[in-house]
């Protein structure tokens, strides 16, 4: 097991030295955090877009083992995803399995952003009751009221099923 670990930690070492771009950085810090968090989180700060930050963060936070730096990193991640509400939704969805006050956290910045007609950001309100759904369905209600308000006939239905899961959870 140990020969395995250092071959992961010498594979992920080579590959960060050889990429430079946003992207693969960012999939090689989720890949390298189940293996070794230190390691990832190195790779991780390379990363000059805070996209890419937020977005790996959330990403690392799901494949760790240890609550701490998955708390710490989806930590990080709200305040880098904090101007959009695409970015607090992807938080707020992968803290839902980690931590269920973040995840709601993330989920209130999207409801205090959100603008008439901003249907993505309502789909990402109704998506974040649907992680709370089981843990927190208080909380997940209250998201489906707020991706309910003044929104458009469409939305019913979707609104109808994370209701539905609330229900049964």
């Amino acid at each position: 097991m140990h020969a395995h670990h250092d071959y992961a930690t010498a594979m992920i070492d080579a590959a960060a030295e050889a990429l430079w771009g946003d992207g693969d950085l960012q999939a090689l810090a989720i890949a390298a955090a189940g293996v070794d968090p230190r390691r990832a989180d190195r790779v991780r700060v390379r990363i000059v877009d805070p996209w890419h930050q937020a977005e790996a963060l959330a990403g690392m936070a799901t494949e760790v083992d240890n609550r701490e730096w998955a708390r710490r990193w989806l930590v990080r991640a709200i305040t880098h995803a904090s101007g959009s509400n695409t970015l607090l939704a992807v938080v707020a969805k992968a803290a839902a399995g980690v931590d269920r006050e973040l995840s709601f956290r993330a989920s209130r910045l999207v409801a205090e952003n959100l603008s008439d007609g901003e249907h993505y950001s309502r789909f990402a309100l109704i998506e974040s009751a649907l992680c709370l759904a089981a843990s927190d369905p208080v909380r997940a209600e209250q998201l489906v009221d707020e991706a309910r308000r003044d929104a458009p006939d469409f939305l019913t239905g979707h609104v109808a099923d994370v209701l539905i899961d609330i229900a049964s959870a």
